[in-house]
């Protein structure tokens, strides 16, 4: 699967769990220090995506998440 298209949410809850796609709960918060060592993660496997909001386990649901207040300060800069 190419990251770089556009994914439907059915579509995207449908992928698997592997190096290049994790996915997060997260409904309250998450550490900082684990989410540069999954993006450091990632990049090392040439890119990929975590989602936050969503269970880990199939069936996948959408649960939303407020983990992060200021999501502008892990913006690329």
């Amino acid at each position: 699967m190419a990251f770089n298209t556009l994914l439907t949410i059915d579509e995207l809850l449908e992928l698997p769990e592997d190096e290049h796609c994790e996915f997060k709960e997260a409904k309250n918060r998450f550490s900082e220090d684990e989410l540069r060592k999954y993006a450091c993660a990632l990049a090392n496997c040439k890119g990929g995506l975590i989602v936050f909001g969503v269970t880990d386990n199939r069936p996948r649901q959408v649960v939303g998440t407020n983990a992060f207040q200021q999501p502008e300060k892990f913006a690329e800069s």
